[in-house]
């Protein structure tokens, strides 16, 4: 990464769920990547609609893409395919 990238983790949302189970989840995510991985400077968007989830989008490995936490979007900013 060059100095104007930041990271970000990406996580599914997680199957049969319910909405208490999803925010314990976020909070967990969130708890480790400041305390264990000592990365607060992550961005953790989770309950995103990929892996084992319908509607399921299909997300392209290697491509650049753009996180933008506050509004929970996630843009490719290159060809999933050349």
């Amino acid at each position: 990464m060059n100095g104007s990238e930041e990271a970000a983790l990406l996580v599914g949302r997680a199957r049969d769920y319910d909405e208490d189970e999803k925010l314990a989840l976020e909070e967990t995510l969130r708890d480790f990547m400041v305390e264990e991985a000592e990365r607060p400077d992550v961005v953790v968007l989770a309950n995103c609609d990929f892996g084992h989830t319908d509607p399921q989008w299909i997300l392209p490995l290697g491509c650049e893409i753009e996180v933008d936490a506050d509004r929970a979007r996630i843009t490719l900013l290159e060809p999933a395919v050349s």
